[in-house]
């Protein structure tokens, strides 16, 4: 309360589901002003909840900047909850490069006293988070008793116990995440040239890049069981705004999606966006749009490459 250019950063904060009534608020920021909050892991669950935020920022807190932090939430309330509150006598000064995820059907914010549902309605509100995603973290165990926050990752994952790295068979979103500018330096090779997200980028504890599994890939959004991301529309949604490069959503099995997939939005910097089936699986995806849909895709943005996916609508 009443602080100035607090740095808050490399804390991991965790609520496993251990606080079952009442209120839960991980960060209160209370008239404190430039308040630089980075590189972070922030879990909160629970259920019979009053109220629960990840993040509330009250009371004229003016120039918070964020950055390559991931924050994950599970409530269940009978009052309010948010990722992020932000009241309107507040202001945030700069945030980008972070990760956002609910594991509940939405993902909510508040700025300005008013509400903001998912990543696409927090960056209208703050016309911030360009670069920020939508994305399950993989940390290998959040739950009680083990707290353990090292994101899951094919080219090598931190173990404590054994202080060495082991192979995963999945990669986080959040590994080379952070922003282009970070220091990364003290991740072990393989690093990707960039910082991950989260408590441990930049340590020697970071997950190692797993390596680009598609020829030409630069980012890539995997997408279906098991995956990051559950619908092809989610993998769209977490690319960044302003592409960095060669920008690819990998359907990673052959189920049915039950979507119309929209690609909007997008600033190309000379590059583009491709969809498409792994090759791997043998088959192709299914996309079945519903009723009320104007396509299976409706593509408003140039550059854009859909392969190897069956558009097969059940309504006509």
């Amino acid at each position: 309360k009443s602080s100035r250019g607090l740095v808050i950063s490399r804390n991991r904060l965790s609520n496993p589901g251990m606080v079952t009534g009442g209120s839960v608020e991980l960060v209160r920021l209370d008239d404190a002003d430039e308040i630089e909050y980075g590189t972070g892991d922030a879990f909160s669950t629970g259920t019979g909840l009053t109220n629960a935020y990840l993040l509330r920022v009250t009371n004229g807190s003016a120039g918070l900047r964020m950055s390559a932090n991931i924050l994950f939430s599970s409530f269940t309330v009978s009052g309010a909850s948010a990722t992020i509150a932000m009241d309107a006598t507040s202001s945030l000064g700069y945030s980008d490069y972070n990760d956002y995820f609910s594991s509940n059907s939405l993902l909510s914010f508040e700025y300005a006293g008013a509400g903001a549902q998912g990543l696409l309605g927090w960056r209208a509100a703050t016309a911030q988070e360009t670069n920020s995603i939508s994305a399950h973290p993989l940390w290998f165990d959040p739950g009680a008793g083990v707290e353990d926050f090292h994101p899951r990752s094919a080219g090598g994952r931190f173990v404590p116990a054994t202080q060495s790295f082991v192979n995963d068979g999945a990669d986080s979103p959040t590994i080379d995440a952070a922003g282009p500018a970070e220091d990364y330096s003290l991740e072990t090779a393989p690093n990707g040239s960039r910082m991950n997200q989260g408590s441990y980028g930049n340590t020697p504890e970071a997950s190692r890049s797993g390596g680009a599994p598609y020829p030409g890939c630069v980012v890539v959004s995997n997408v279906g069981a098991g995956q990051p991301y559950a619908t092809i529309s989610a993998g769209v949604a977490a690319l960044p705004g302003a592409l960095t490069g060669h920008s690819c959503v990998v359907v990673r099995d052959a189920a049915t999606y039950a979507e119309q997939v929209t690609v909007e939005g997008f600033t190309n910097n000379g590059s583009s966006i491709s969809i498409f089936t792994d090759p791997a699986v043998g088959s192709r995806a299914v996309l079945d749009p519903p009723a009320a849909s104007t396509a299976a895709f409706f593509v408003k943005n140039a550059s854009v490459n859909v392969l190897n996916i069956d558009v097969s609508p059940t309504v006509e």
